[in-house]
């Protein structure tokens, strides 16, 4: 069964919110970030640190919180009905293309 990532929070810093600097009491910024996703995928939460390189060479981070979870079966449904959109778009392609070749 394929998963889906799912963002709670991504930021660049100075953007919008950002974990504090004390220790306690970005512990508990986390923790909040944590209780955020479901319990039976807490497990799989990850927190991934980044920098972006801003005007002249200075750099700023940047934060991304996420789970991954199994995909329901509307998102199942749903991403193969575009792969079948897709292959019919690529065969009304080679169609014309083969008109177009006089094939």
């Amino acid at each position: 069964m394929a998963t889906k990532y799912i963002t709670v929070f991504k930021a660049d810093k100075y953007d919008r919110e950002w974990p504090p600097e004390n220790l306690g009491e970005a512990i508990a910024w986390f923790q909040r970030r944590l209780d955020a996703i479901p319990e039976e995928h807490r497990a799989s939460a990850t927190v991934e640190f980044g920098s972006v390189a801003g005007y002249e060479d200075s750099h700023y981070a940047t934060i991304e919180i996420g789970y991954s979870r199994p995909e329901t079966e509307a998102e199942i449904a749903e991403s193969k009905a575009r792969e079948a959109m897709r292959l019919e778009q690529r065969r009304e392609n080679l169609k014309r293309e083969l008109a177009r070749l006089g094939g």
